[in-house]
């Protein structure tokens, strides 16, 4: 019997958007969605480039990444379960 596969790979569209990256890295976001500003968690200390903003008023998450010595930013939006 063959065992079940527990990943499931699908195709989703993401939205990006490029951004100027800020001089002194404090970065401030707001929710593509509802413009609210973004609840921002920087889930690994080793990547401090690289966040996740959930915004908690219509519930979005955002991947944000902040390459080191680069000139841009970018921000995904997450897709949902839909």
């Amino acid at each position: 019997m063959k065992p079940q596969r527990l990943v499931k790979s699908v195709a989703a569209k993401l939205d990006l958007l490029r951004f100027p990256a800020p001089p002194a890295r404090a970065v401030r976001a707001c929710c593509l969605h509802c413009s609210s500003p973004l609840a921002l968690h920087q889930p690994d200390p080793d990547s401090p480039e690289r966040m996740l903003g959930v915004c908690e008023r219509c519930k979005h998450w955002f991947l944000i990444d902040l390459p080191p010595k680069q000139s841009e930013g970018i921000m995904v939006w997450l897709p949902d379960t839909e």
